[in-house]
């Protein structure tokens, strides 16, 4: 009778297995993770290399002009977009011409600058403010005590360090003479996820020195910079639909796989067979834009909502495809 029921049981789970493989293998779309690229807050079009000048800073700021620069070039590297102009070429490049990086304060002066350059864009500001104020205090404490008594109150001194970096930048457009970006940012470091009030000597002791809260705040502000002139990328998803014809049930799979570039060929395939193969062109958008070609898959998403308007998961991929391109803080 057990080895009745084990048979049954076994048979039972091979035929929900059998059954899953096979809605598996009839699956009519397949749901893919890719890099959705995030235009910049602002517009930069045609800038592709650029120069960062040290901002302008009073001479006792802890956190410097150059610094602030260097901490700008940094962060827009890490986007790997611009092209930006080494520091050591573009001092040499400037003293060669007798040009002095401080006379850049304006559009004129900074398409000036850009052209002895030879870049697209120019970065200069200045550092408006970097300070660090200590406000000292006291709070009462209740403390227990050790023989039963009532808990005693004791008074312990407190420590809040407010700092303060305030920034303004522009991106200029050397080609146009106009400013592509406009940035007026303050940090500060009142927020309890930075710096909370320390209470106690102990506490008061382990506080971050002035540069170092400094330094953070200017890192916040470059990063936000950064962010907002240069192009980057988010995980999203988007459907693979897998048709009827063979080129795009072919190419189906092998996107399923992962498979992209064999994948790109079926589809292409499929469109020369049939150019209005609404499906071919959705599925062609996602592969061009798992590989990072942003310009073709926003046209196969244009053809693909033209040729199937009313589909669901072609509807689905242009509208995430879409506001994906949106800025977002």
């Amino acid at each position: 009778m057990r080895l009745k029921q084990s048979w049954r049981t076994a048979w039972n789970a091979a035929v929900v297995v059998t059954m899953l493989g096979l809605c598996l293998g009839c699956a009519s779309t397949a749901k893919v993770t890719l890099q959705a690229r995030v235009q910049p807050k602002h517009d930069t079009a045609g800038i592709k290399k650029i120069a960062v000048l040290d901002l302008e800073s009073d001479p006792t700021f802890q956190v410097t002009g150059s610094q602030f620069s260097s901490k700008i070039t940094d962060e827009i590297i890490t986007y790997r977009h611009y092209e930006v102009i080494e520091r050591s070429s573009r001092d040499k490049i400037l003293a060669e011409q007798g040009f002095q990086q401080s006379a850049v304060v304006d559009e004129a002066s900074a398409v000036q600058a850009g052209k002895l350059l030879g870049v697209d864009g120019l970065i200069f500001g200045k550092v408006d403010a970097c300070r660090v104020e200590a406000v000292e205090g006291t709070r009462s404490v209740a403390r227990p005590s050790y023989y039963g008594g009532p808990p005693q109150v004791v008074t312990e001194p407190t420590l809040v360090k407010n700092g303060t970096v305030a920034v303004t930048a522009r991106m200029v457009n050397v080609q146009t003479a106009r400013v592509a970006a406009s940035f007026s940012e303050t940090a500060t470091g009142t927020e309890p996820s930075l710096f909370p009030p320390a209470v106690g000597a102990t506490a008061i002791s382990r506080l971050p020195s002035d540069p170092i809260i400094l330094a953070k705040l200017a890192d916040k502000l470059a990063k936000k910079f950064a962010a907002e002139v240069s192009p980057h990328f988010r995980p999203a998803k988007r459907y693979v639909i897998k048709g009827k014809d063979e080129n795009t049930r072919k190419g189906f799979h092998l996107a399923r796989s992962g498979a992209w570039k064999p994948a790109t060929r079926s589809f292409e395939a499929a469109l020369q067979e049939d150019p209005d193969n609404g499906i071919a062109h959705n599925n062609l958008a996602v592969c061009y834009e798992k590989q990072r070609d942003y310009e073709k898959a926003a046209q196969e998403y244009e053809k693909a909502i033209e040729c199937a308007p009313d589909h669901k998961k072609v509807q689905a991929n242009m509208r995430s495809f879409s506001e994906g391109t949106e800025y977002q803080e």
